[in-house]
């Protein structure tokens, strides 16, 4: 699929990316279900979840529509996260966040970018590096000063 990277390489990204929103998924229903959440906390997990259902669809079918769509609102998601009241929310988008910022510092690519898409230029960069770890300090502000 990609010019630079084996199919098994690819498959394994493909793997990751499945069991990152998996586990995502799993944690945010648990939340929902069993976490004390307000109008807000429910209407983002939700959304957020709607938002995975495109993702991995796009996924599964290699489709750069829902695939750039989602890459674009994955910074979009943690920009609303910093106006949700649930700790634990706002903890998996640092995580998550973290985990992204780290694989960019260490392959110096998105992951995303093995897949089909329109706009390898997202995201990528020290501006977009900065603003990640504005939303990492706001959010982690927000946590310990509730």
């Amino acid at each position: 699929m990609n010019d630079h990277i084996s199919d098994d390489e690819f498959n394994n990204y493909k793997k990751i990316m499945i069991l990152i929103t998996l586990l995502i998924d799993f944690v945010l229903v648990y939340i929902y279900m069993f976490d004390k959440t307000t109008l807000i906390d429910r209407l983002f997990i939700a959304i957020t979840m709607c938002i995975h259902v495109g993702f991995l669809t796009g996924l599964a079918t290699l489709s750069h529509i829902l695939l750039d769509f989602s890459h674009i609102l994955m910074f979009l998601v943690p920009l609303w996260s910093m106006f949700v009241n649930n700790k634990s929310i706002k903890t998996i988008v640092i995580l998550l966040l973290l985990f992204i910022e780290a694989r960019w510092i260490y392959t110096d690519e998105c992951m995303l970018n093995h897949f089909p898409t329109n706009i390898r230029w997202f995201g990528i960069g020290k501006h977009m590096t900065a603003v990640v770890n504005m939303m990492i300090a706001i959010l982690l502000y927000q946590i310990l000063m509730k």
